[in-house]
């Protein structure tokens, strides 16, 4: 917890500072590009300028930049955080594609065969990703999966006898969004219970309580982790 906090610290003083809060903003908005933009989404923007000149559109674009202003002076800001405005957001790029779709070059009606593909190519990603999640090749990064090497062992102790005690130990290059230790709600009930090693004298009291368990450690910096006895 110290660790998370003086991170969070450091980041809101840099955040202080001119260039910390554009080095801040820059990653917002590529964070909230990638999560509801990404390349496919990018090219009706283009048509943001003839947007503005549609009286129907002045509320939604108001509120939209009230809101964005709004995030804009919060230190941090993840792509969930944007969740409330998704629909103004999408509502602004269906316009974008309608202008799009109407648009001619050199009297070609391009942007239609541009709008018609959008959806195509959205069609073809979600089945490029499920067949790659099938052949067992996922081509997502495995953070947002969650941690799968704790997954393995807690699978690993449910389908083994008996019930079980695991002591983590973490290193001081822990990353702390990738946490091991957190328990079912009712603990005392349950089959794995994962606890921090505090060593060997502060853990006798933890060890006394949960003495019908057996007990495993696991070093969670060593590749790939496992448990030792």
């Amino acid at each position: 917890m110290r660790d998370f906090y003086h991170r969070e610290f450091r980041v809101f003083q840099e955040s202080r500072t001119l260039h910390g809060f554009l080095r801040n903003l820059g990653g917002k908005i590529w964070s909230s590009w990638r999560f509801y933009l990404g390349s496919v989404f990018t090219l009706p923007l283009l048509m943001l300028p003839w947007t503005l000149r549609d009286r129907r559109m002045r509320f939604p674009w108001f509120a939209g930049a009230l809101f964005l202003v709004g995030t804009t002076a919060e230190t941090w800001t993840s792509p969930h955080y944007l969740a409330a405005a998704t629909g103004l957001f999408y509502l602004v790029l269906m316009q974008c594609m309608r202008h799009l779709r109407l648009s001619r070059w050199h009297g070609q009606p391009y942007g239609a065969a541009i709008v018609r593909a959008i959806p195509v190519i959205c069609c073809a990603l979600v089945v490029l990703r499920v067949g790659a999640v099938v052949a067992g090749a996922p081509i997502e990064l495995s953070w947002p999966r969650g941690n799968l090497a704790r997954a393995a062992i807690l699978r690993q102790l449910h389908n083994s006898g008996g019930r079980h005690l695991v002591l983590v130990t973490c290193g001081p290059e822990h990353d702390l969004d990738h946490d091991w230790v957190y328990n079912a709600a009712d603990i005392d009930a349950a089959k794995v219970v994962w606890a921090r090693d505090m060593g060997a004298h502060d853990n006798s009291e933890l060890l006394q309580y949960f003495h019908q368990r057996r007990v495993w450690r696991l070093n969670t910096d060593r590749y790939p982790p496992g448990l030792e006895q």
